[in-house]
């Protein structure tokens, strides 16, 4: 389903602090959110993907947004995709795949580059994406391309890899949640668990240093290779 709406006020991103009038105020115009991120996250879906659902779709539910793709022109006509966009993922694999083989979590590094048919993101246009990931959601954002002047920010990188980057976060989890003192044991350790090893290793890994194992785990080496 698509619309095409006006906004009144140019978007200029997210304030990542508090100030009077009259002082200075560090804004974020580009990034990721997920809703596992807790407030930060409402906070930025209440902001410009709720206010733009609501005015192109009335009272459509907040739950029942699946996918809610919004491109912000330069005269601030809004092109709002809800819902019905077909979404395909390119995924590195850690194995080789036939045509029509079912594809599992444990077959896939990461999400390389996400594409929605029919929808383009051209480097004068703001954006934001937010997409479920079954219990989770995922929000990308650049509202650089609406500011003015010497702040004017257009969009030079691939809009669908930056969702795929969010999107392997949200899937990955168990790889992405680490804590400080966790990633210095894993590089003491000489082990980098994002590459050349499949999801189940690393997850295998990473068990190991959250129960406490760290340095004294056995390290098997991994023969890497190429299908």
């Amino acid at each position: 389903m698509k619309k095409t709406i006006q906004l009144d006020e140019r978007p200029a991103g997210y304030s990542l602090g508090a100030a009077q009038a009259g002082e200075s105020l560090q804004v974020q115009f580009r990034g990721i959110s997920l809703s596992s991120y807790g407030k930060d996250f409402i906070r930025k879906v209440e902001g410009y993907p709720q206010q733009i659902l609501y005015k192109a779709f009335g009272d459509f539910h907040p739950s029942q947004v699946k996918t809610l793709i919004a491109i912000i022109k330069s005269n601030l006509e809004v092109d709002v995709y809800l819902n019905e966009v077909e979404i395909s993922a390119h995924v590195v694999v850690a194995k080789g795949i036939k045509i029509g083989d079912p594809v599992y979590k444990s077959d896939i590094y990461h999400i390389d580059k996400v594409d929605f048919k029919d929808v383009s993101f051209p480097s004068d246009c703001s954006y934001f994406v937010l997409m479920n990931n079954g219990w989770d959601r995922v929000m990308c954002y650049d509202f650089g391309p609406s500011l003015q002047d010497d702040d004017n920010h257009p969009i030079d990188y691939d809009v669908g890899q930056l969702v795929g980057a969010a999107l392997s976060e949200s899937i990955f989890y168990d790889i992405f949640d680490l804590n400080e003192e966790e990633w210095k044991v894993i590089l003491e350790s000489s082990w980098f668990p994002f590459s050349f090893i499949d999801y189940k290793e690393q997850k295998n890994l990473l068990n190991h240093i959250k129960t406490g194992v760290g340095d004294n785990f056995h390290r098997r080496k991994v023969k890497l290779e190429v299908y």
